[in-house]
């Protein structure tokens, strides 16, 4: 697993950190909510445990072509 600090940018990191605001809300499936990060593009996934940086494809399998 990669550690939190090497996920995605500072700007989304600290947004998770400081909880002002998420990176921005894309939507949601099977218990989980995915963002993006408007500076760096990374993809996140906010499950039952702590965000993390997924691929595209991930993604895509989860909440179809039409919401990402």
């Amino acid at each position: 697993m990669i550690p939190f600090r090497e996920q995605g940018c500072d700007y989304c990191r600290e947004k998770w950190i400081y909880r002002s605001d998420q990176p921005g809300f894309i939507g949601e499936a099977d218990g989980s909510r995915f963002y993006r990060c408007a500076l760096c593009r990374s993809y996140w996934e906010l499950g039952f445990d702590y965000p993390s940086v997924v691929d595209r494809q991930r993604v895509l399998a989860m909440l179809g072509t039409g919401r990402v």
